[in-house]
C-alpha cells in the first residue's frame, strides 16, 4: 500500500524536475510567523545569466542548487487581518 509520505515524495520528485523560468524582477518567500499572529513575505533579487541560472552577483558564478546559500532580502512584508470570532449565535 502507497503511503501518504511516498506520495507527497513522488509528487514533489516529479515536480522538482520540470522547467522553472527564473524572472529577473525577483522572487518572494512566503511563510507564517504563527507565534506574532504574522504573515510574511520576503523579496530576493534575482541575476540570470544566458544559459537561465540563477547567478550569485558578488561572484558572477551560478548558485547552486544542492547547497544552502544565505542572501539577504531585499524587502521583508508583514502583515495580520483583524480576528473574527467565527462562531455566530442564534
Amino acid at each position: 500500500m502507497i503511503t501518504t509520505v511516498e506520495t507527497i515524495a513522488a509528487i514533489d520528485y516529479k515536480l522538482s524536475k520540470r522547467f522553472l523560468e527564473l524572472d529577473p524582477a525577483g522572487y518572494f518567500i512566503i511563510y507564517l510567523d504563527r507565534g506574532a499572529g504574522l504573515i510574511c513575505a520576503k523579496h530576493f533579487t534575482n541575476e540570470v545569466n544566458e544559459q537561465g541560472l540563477a547567478i550569485d552577483p558578488e561572484t558572477g558564478k551560478p548558485i547552486p542548487a544542492t547547497v544552502k546559500v544565505e542572501r539577504q532580502p531585499t524587502a521583508t512584508f508583514t502583515g495580520r487581518t483583524e480576528e473574527r470570532n467565527l462562531h455566530s449565535t442564534v
